[in-house]
């Protein structure tokens, strides 16, 4: 690859000039400045350049803060921000484990982007992937999947942006499938390859937040989930009626366990028999009459019908997953008593839903009439799953009008009462399907966040604040939290993948997030539990969830005793989790990070997956067993949370941590903001008593709460005093300062 023709510098807020790719054929390319740290560069061939578009040829010049050069002996192109590299397209390409990349390219099928990776950069983003967060070295599609059991290579959630500790960040501008190599085929070369042009290609430049900050510019800024949302979801797959929803909501308040949201999963629905079974029974002279007191269940009627008659049933799949969104009468009879019930014990109720209708029903007809399915050519409805797919429908919501529909019936939900919804499922947008207004391959991956964005938005207009408990999602996901981590199983190896998968969500700008804690498929060990438990609690968000139940006292008096402790720590956290949500995204970080984000200078935590900050001052060492880890302090003061003992960093310790204790230690600097309440259940109440526990010279005495006000902390007198304004203007706040000591609780 080499620059064409006469080399002249720029100096322009934009510019336009050729290479000669690697095909040999003319590659066009137009830099524009697009920020203070933004530069666009569109990338194409002659034959879909603009008509009038002049093009020039130049060895180097300057956009805003870039320096662009062309032609060098080893680049094709460098980009440096404020004389430093941030990314380097090669001349000469070695051969890899695939042959010889393909180098800068533009051709009929897409565009290829080579760019040089250092030995020990480290690079993040893409998504949730549940691998190494370290990208250096893997190749990962941008392909939005079901990602049951958590595999490495798969995601729920995909961002087409990566960050690396040089400095820079990528956003590829497309809903497009992308492939990135990230020194996979060739140590030291990464590829960026889109199955189409031309191309819109971001680089950002900066401190990981600065980049993020940029990022979230181009594609929305997260919005702050509600302030109940931060206490405990309990959930279980599924509650099967109102008495069992109840009496465990009961027993959850007579145990005093702090909870706010209960979540009903599947059970709630109305599910008529699967189209597909019933043309099975029809096919094999099944008489339908002997199996009539299962059709309101499928799942048992599914587990009968392979009992009787397993060599017809082997490859017919899992039924039942439709939404028609009616209740189940038989197990629910008045749903509205249902959410006045746990209204009265001070919960919220959480329903789930997905964008896939039952044939055979009422409204799947009605969509099908007004022509608001995604469908095949021969406009057949079709649906996002791999199995039965003449099952269901799904909704179009590339299609306006499908999503006023799905919006009325979800309205419909929030006018009973129901306060959340679970927006389930989404990762499944067929490629060569017909949409209303996208080709199918820029359909796939945008669709989840389609979805998500209509449910958050009738949920936004109804409340008066948005939320969903969302799987999956494409490029913008995160301006509707927040999302969950999908399905792990219920092993030591899949706690440790939420984790990952939930850090690389943050790192790809992802600010709210939980996981299933004990995981969701089967039955986690009592240990391990407590383990999941004391991670999940001190998170983002919190949820227990499974296919068997996931209430503490299903685990032992010892695991239960855990789980309470650390979820009243967490509600203790919630003045503090809620301020610093307000913070992070102020400042252009996300609420729980990897190390490396908040130290990207310290070599030691670029592959560290097993700890993570939690807002600006909390630092958190899970394990999975056994009593003991090596827990890293990045540099600073830390303070051992249980003991009060002051460490300097860097430094690893040999940690000791018996099942009641995970390792967690506070930031020197800190302004800890506290609850004193007990609160069982979040609301405004949760600020009426709260303390301010300073750790060294704190950085700040101003501690926002948003819409609930300040809390301003004044000197004087040879002490500290706080107090509260605009709506937490009578509550009671005290101010202490921490001195360091062993066997000295923070709290």
């Amino acid at each position: 690859m080499r620059s064409t023709g006469q080399a002249k510098d720029i100096d322009a807020v934009s510019a336009s000039f050729k290479l000669k790719g690697s095909k040999g054929k003319d590659i066009l390319i137009r830099f524009t400045q697009s920020g203070k740290n933004c530069l666009r560069m569109n990338i194409s061939g002659p034959q879909h350049t603009p008509r009038g578009s002049s093009f020039r040829n130049f060895r180097n010049g300057r956009i805003g803060r870039f320096d662009i050069s062309t032609g060098e002996e080893s680049a094709a192109l460098r980009i440096r921000f404020r004389n430093r590299n941030t990314i380097t397209i090669p001349n000469y390409l070695p051969i890899g484990k695939k042959g010889l990349p393909e180098g800068l390219s533009v051709t009929d099928g897409g565009v290829t982007v080579p760019f040089e990776i250092d030995e020990d950069e480290g690079l993040y983003g893409l998504g949730e992937f549940f691998g190494d967060i370290n990208r250096n070295g893997q190749e990962l599609s941008v392909n939005v999947r079901d990602s049951f059991q958590l595999p490495n290579d798969e995601t729920y959630v995909t961002y087409p942006f990566f960050w690396s500790t040089k400095g820079y960040g990528i956003f590829v501008n497309t809903s497009s499938i992308v492939t990135f190599d990230f020194g996979h085929n060739f140590k030291g070369i990464g590829e960026m390859k889109v199955d189409r042009q031309p191309i819109e290609i971001y680089i950002f430049a900066g401190k990981p937040n600065e980049i993020l900050k940029a990022y979230w510019k181009k594609t929305g800024t997260p919005q702050i989930p509600p302030l109940w949302s931060f206490g405990l979801w309990m959930s279980r797959c599924s509650y099967r009626n109102h008495d069992e929803l109840l009496s465990v909501a009961e027993e959850i308040r007579r145990k005093h366990i702090p909870c706010d949201v209960i979540h009903l999963d599947p059970d709630w629905l109305r599910r008529p028999l699967p189209h597909s079974l019933q043309e099975l029974m029809k096919e094999k002279g099944i008489d339908p009459e002997s199996y009539a007191a299962n059709y309101g269940n499928p799942a048992v009627l599914l587990e009968r019908l392979n009992r009787d008659f397993p060599e017809y049933m082997r490859e017919r799949g899992y039924p039942g997953e439709g939404c028609t969104f009616e209740w189940n009468t038989d197990a629910f009879p008045v749903p509205r008593k249902t959410i006045e019930s746990l209204h009265r014990l001070s919960f919220r109720l959480s329903l789930w839903i997905n964008p896939y209708i039952p044939r055979g029903t009422d409204i799947f007809n009605h969509l099908l009439e007004e022509n608001l399915f995604v469908t095949d050519s021969d406009g057949v409805p079709v649906s996002m799953f791999d199995r039965m797919t003449h099952d269901f429908g799904a909704v179009d919501f590339t299609n306006p009008e499908a999503r006023k529909w799905f919006s009325a019936k979800v309205t419909d939900l929030l006018e009973m009462g129901v306060d959340v919804l679970k927006t389930d499922y989404g990762e499944g947008a067929p490629l060569d399907a017909e949409y209303h207004s996208m080709k199918g391959e820029e359909a796939h991956n945008i669709y989840p966040t389609l979805y998500n964005e209509t449910v958050f938005a009738a949920v936004a207009e109804r409340r008066g604040e948005g939320i969903v408990w969302g799987r999956s999602g494409g490029i913008g996901i995160h301006r509707f939290p927040l999302q969950w981590g999908g399905d792990p199983g219920c092993r030591k190896r899949d706690m440790y993948a939420s984790l990952r998968g939930a850090l690389s969500y943050a790192l790809s700008g992802g600010a709210f997030m939980s996981f299933d804690i004990g995981g969701f498929a089967g039955t986690p060990e009592p240990e391990l539990y407590a383990r999941w438990a004391q991670m999940g609690l001190l998170f983002s968000h919190s949820r227990a969830h499974g296919t068997t139940p996931r209430e503490p006292w299903f685990f032992g008096q010892r695991a239960e005793r855990v789980f309470i402790e650390y979820d009243r720590l967490r509600y203790a956290l919630i003045p503090y989790l809620y301020s610093q949500s307000l913070k992070s995204i102020r400042e252009g970080k996300t609420l729980v990070r990897a190390l490396v984000s908040e130290f990207p200078g310290d070599p030691f935590v670029r592959n560290m997956q097993d700890e993570y900050m939690l807002g600006d001052y909390l630092l958190v060492a899970p394990l999975t067993d056994g009593d003991r880890r090596t827990v890293y302090l990045p540099e600073g003061k830390w303070y051992d949370f249980w003991t009060g003992e002051m460490f300097e960093g860097p430094s690893s310790l040999d940690y000791s941590a018996p099942l009641e204790v995970i390792p967690l230690f506070v930031r020197d600097g800190a302004s800890l903001l506290i609850s004193l309440t007990g609160s069982e259940h979040t609301d405004e109440n949760i600020f009426a008593r709260m303390e301010i526990i300073f750790f060294g010279t704190p950085e700040t005495r101003t501690i926002g709460l948003g819409k609930y006000g300040t809390v301003n902390v004044h000197r004087g007198g040879g002490g500290y005093s706080a107090e509260g304004r605009g709506s937490i203007a009578g509550s009671k706040i005290t101010v202490r300062k921490f001195s360091a000591s062993r066997r000295k609780k923070v709290l």
